[in-house]
């Protein structure tokens, strides 16, 4: 595991900064009454759900993220390089 920012490894860094994209895009426009429990409690289970498998990412030997699919896509591609955003910036 390569050292990260307080001890979290670049993974962890891109899959936090990954959750927060989601949760910006996605689920802003979501509303639910409190008597529509089905609804609440599915928007519940998808806010909780990570943004990424942790299980799928690696770090690759130079540095760059790898990100292995749970599908392959139809041309037999298996996995997607990211490479690192950086350090985050404090807010």
């Amino acid at each position: 595991m390569v050292a990260g920012v307080a001890g979290r490894s670049r993974v962890q860094l891109f899959a936090e900064q990954s959750l927060e994209l989601a949760r910006d895009q996605d689920f802003a426009r979501v509303a639910a009454r409190a008597d529509e429990r089905n609804k609440l409690e599915r928007l519940c289970r998808t806010v909780a759900r990570p943004a990424v498998s942790e299980k799928r990412l690696s770090l690759g030997a130079n540095g760059n993220v790898r990100y292995q699919l749970k599908t392959p896509y139809r041309d037999g591609t298996t996995h997607v390089i990211f490479e690192p955003l950086g350090e985050p910036k404090p807010k």
